[in-house]
């Protein structure tokens, strides 16, 4: 997972959105309110928000996700690849289970690291 969680506000614009997730390499911003984790944006959020019309300038709280699903930090990788596969996302918050609070953010991409370099070492889910 990366612990460095890059975050964004509900009313920045895409293109402030899109030009954060560039600066970081990464593909999802965690959008906060009040301090508070609101929903996430992703790349495919802005891919599709631009085919359908919308102006860089509309806000992110129109294309976001508001759903968010999360694993705890001491769940295994095949657990969050099982929520991934069943609710067709590739983002999940990871969250510590003592504090309540969000820890980091594991993508698809962490999540497919992870099992190569199991199989690498000879272990295998499958």
């Amino acid at each position: 997972m990366r612990r460095k969680v890059v975050t964004g506000e509900s009313e920045m614009s895409i293109k402030e959105a899109a030009k954060k997730m560039f600066e970081n390499s990464i593909g999802s911003l965690l959008i906060y309110k009040e301090g508070e984790p609101l929903g996430i944006v992703t790349e495919r959020d802005i891919i599709k928000a631009i085919a359908l019309g919308k102006g860089l300038d509309s806000k992110v709280k129109e294309i976001m996700t508001d759903r968010l699903y999360f694993v705890y930090e001491e769940d295994d990788i095949s657990q969050a690849a099982g929520i991934m596969t069943t609710k067709k996302v590739r983002h999940l918050v990871v969250i510590n289970r003592e504090s309540g609070r969000v820890s980091g953010i594991i993508s698809i991409r962490d999540v497919a690291k992870a099992l190569s370099y199991m199989e690498f070492e000879g272990f295998s889910f499958w």
